[in-house]
């Protein structure tokens, strides 16, 4: 369950604090395979139930928008709909969870959003195996996209 905050813009769209409306953001696993995202106000809260898809859908699509606002030079237009890329890694690290010891890669992509991918011991040796191969045999900027959307 992650929490996010909206820091919503005046009528202006500048951001000041004067009369905006603070909202804050939860999604909750709901009944039979839902999700609700639900938004909370001063003036109280309200849920809406989203499939999986729907909310794997949502998620791509807010964290895309988020991070092309900060795509520098190739920021999209205002109204450009945005739903999913191949996002740029600003930073990276991996270590092993404290938790269960399992492997971790963590990326921070542009605006300071972080991502933390949990993956097997076996996942683990075949992604770097995958990475060495890539580095070792494809000049930077070349090689196959894999399907993906362009970079913002």
């Amino acid at each position: 369950m992650t929490d996010a905050n909206s820091g919503n813009h005046n009528e202006h769209g500048n951001g000041e604090a004067g009369n905006a409306l603070s909202l804050t953001f939860s999604a909750v696993v709901g009944e039979n395979d839902e999700v609700l995202l639900k938004a909370r106000s001063p003036h109280g809260e309200s849920a809406l139930p989203l499939t999986g898809d729907q909310a794997a859908a949502l998620g791509r699509a807010l964290l895309t928008a988020s991070v092309a606002l900060r795509a520098g030079a190739s920021r999209p237009p205002a109204g450009t709909p945005v739903d999913d890329c191949q996002f740029p890694v600003l930073r990276w690290t991996a270590a092993r969870s404290n938790r269960n010891g399992l492997p971790l890669i963590a990326v921070v992509l542009p605006g300071g959003v972080g991502l933390t991918l949990q993956l097997d011991d076996h996942t683990l040796a075949q992604c770097g195996e995958s990475l060495i191969k890539l580095a070792q045999t494809q000049p930077a900027g070349v090689g196959d996209q894999g399907g993906l959307p362009p970079v913002i």
